[in-house]
């Protein structure tokens, strides 16, 4: 067996945002109520701390799973944003993405919706890997070097766009699309 840690913003095609964790051979997974609406910006976060998973949507949890496995270790040479890790299910999303970070600790509810609309430094304490995709690239602006490789067809354009739900406004997003 093996170990992975699999996220999706949408189970097979259509389905909701998803998430499953694989621990020698047994799997756990975590699956959101509701699909992502289309044509409008959607914040979706993914949390593991102990055996309790988390899904948000917005900064709000959406789906909870207390009996998460843990992966034993990862050690990976090819991590993928935007496509599958598998053979045979490689259809890149009809997506954008605008930033992906990972962090070596579980966010809590209060420090996801803070930087919800935040541009994040690179400093941040815990952040192990951040693309935000603004320089044209999707270089690592943390000091960790984990810089990505753009994939598939995938393309960086600038695009001008004003998100504002009341709490905070985005602009001038920089999107990762195919």
């Amino acid at each position: 067996g093996s170990d992975v840690v699999a996220m999706a913003l949408s189970i097979w095609s259509g389905g909701p945002p998803y998430c499953l964790v694989f621990n020698n051979s047994e799997q756990s997974d975590l699956e959101a109520p509701d699909v992502l609406s289309t044509g409008v910006w959607t914040h979706v976060a993914f949390s593991l701390s102990g055996s309790v998973g988390k899904i948000f949507v917005n900064g709000q949890p959406v789906a909870t799973n207390n009996s998460m496995n843990l992966p034993r270790a990862l050690i990976r040479t090819n991590n993928y944003v935007g496509l599958s890790n598998w053979p045979g299910d490689d259809q890149p999303p009809d997506a954008m993405i605008d930033d992906f970070a990972i962090w070596s600790r579980a966010l809590s509810q209060s420090e996801i919706t803070d930087r919800m609309g935040a541009a994040l430094t690179g400093h941040e304490n815990g952040l192990v890997g951040c693309w935000d995709f603004n320089a044209g690239t999707a270089k690592d602006i943390t000091t960790n070097g984990h810089n990505g490789i753009l994939n598939s067809g995938a393309t960086i354009k600038a695009q001008q766009i004003n998100i504002t739900d009341g709490s905070w406004t985005l602009t001038n997003l920089p999107t990762l699309t195919n």
